[in-house]
């Protein structure tokens, strides 16, 4: 019998070992037997294990934590294990709601200026709207025939618009939760969009090498942009509305005028695709961001290069403003968000959330929250240090 013991101990530990019991740390005691009980019949054993392993969870044990939800064989232990993720995301990274629902990644996301909805598109096909209090999905768009790129709030947020691979733009109707106008002009892929500041105009931007502006009530194409060589990637409004910025894969950014459609100016820097532009809330500032890994920031009037941010490993894909202008958001590829001082060009604050690309941030409008969305195929919004 003895034999037949010892040969089955040794056929075990020849068994790869699951994913989930990979690495089991000595971050967190008695792990093993935590999720053992996190499995167990009995609903109290499940509280009181749940209880145990929120109170001895650190950051340090997040990697591990992760690994186990993603791969263990119980979904009893996965959801628990998810939750207490959660909790100790709020507990450490400032992160105050997630959205779950997306099924693939996360290009476009927008907070409405009340800070009551979220808006988000994605490779799956779908626009979402959310409750940015409570994180539960409110409706489903699902109109489009490709992938949804740069998504949108009209200002007074009862209208949205969407860019998408199926070469289109939709303005929707938020409350009635339908489409109003299809705006059909675009020769391929539709990747950015937005509205501009007093709700009279969309603009958009596609693998044409156009960027386009429309008539918001009606749906009306008003201009054609031209004059970028490559892709453009981005598109945004200046506050007063009488110019527009775009970003190109041929690395520069356009300055153009919305009531001629002529190009204004062109800064020439980024040494590879523009990922993101975005103005400050005087117009004084442009701000950008591309596959060359940094954030430039721009004099809007004269054109000339003001401060470098680098700091992220990779592609930066996202930048925005804080309404004040003083601080300013990125996101890219490394996976992390970073706030800058603008007047200094100093890394303030670095997030870590999300555990895939992010591709685009967006702060509250006072400036006291931002939205991420990630191709981790969630979104979160973070409280901002003062």
């Amino acid at each position: 019998m003895s034999r037949w013991i010892c040969l089955a101990g040794a056929l075990c530990a020849l068994l790869p070992m699951p994913a989930w019991a990979e690495g089991i740390s000595q971050a967190i005691p008695n792990l093993s037997t935590i999720l053992e009980q996190l499995g167990s019949k009995s609903f109290r054993e499940r509280e009181r294990a749940s209880r145990q392993l929120e109170r001895q969870a650190d950051e340090e044990a997040l990697d591990e934590l992760r690994r186990i939800e993603s791969s263990h064989p119980d979904t009893e232990v996965r959801a628990r294990v998810g939750h207490v993720i959660h909790s100790l995301m709020e507990r450490t990274t400032g992160i105050q709601q997630t959205f779950h629902g997306h099924t693939k990644e996360i290009y476009g996301a927008a907070l409405s200026a009340d800070g009551r909805l979220v808006l988000s598109g994605s490779c799956d096909g779908t626009v979402r709207l959310w409750d940015a209090a409570t994180g539960k999905e409110r409706q489903v768009f699902k109109d489009h025939g490709g992938v949804v790129g740069g998504v949108v709030f009209s200002p007074d947020a009862r209208r949205a618009a969407s860019a998408s691979w199926d070469q289109t733009v939709r303005i929707w109707d938020v409350e009635a939760c339908k489409a109003l106008h299809v705006l059909t002009g675009h020769t391929d892929k539709v990747l950015d969009v937005d509205y501009s500041h007093d709700g009279r105009y969309v603009l958009s931007g596609a693998c044409d090498h156009t960027a386009r502006l429309w008539n918001a009530e009606t749906g009306r194409e008003l201009h054609i942009f031209r004059g970028h060589t490559g892709i453009v990637r981005c598109v945004a409004f200046a506050p007063d509305a009488r110019r527009a910025v775009t970003g190109s894969y041929d690395s520069t950014i356009r300055i153009w005028d919305v009531e001629t459609g002529k190009e204004l100016g062109c800064l020439k820097g980024h040494t590879n695709t523009v990922m993101g532009v975005a103005l400050s809330a005087d117009g004084s500032a442009i701000a950008s961001c591309g596959c060359d890994g940094t954030v430039r920031l721009w004099d809007a009037k004269t054109g000339a290069e003001l401060h470098r941010f680098e700091g992220h490993a990779g592609y930066v894909y996202t930048v925005c403003f804080a309404p004040n202008g003083r601080r300013l958001l990125s996101g890219g590829e490394d996976g992390t968000v970073r706030l800058w001082d603008v007047p200094t060009g100093k890394l303030i604050h670095r997030y870590e959330g999300h555990s895939k690309y992010v591709m685009q941030v967006r702060f509250s409008a006072d400036a006291r929250r931002f939205l991420s969305a990630s191709c981790d195929q969630t979104l979160l919004l973070w409280a901002v240090p003062r």
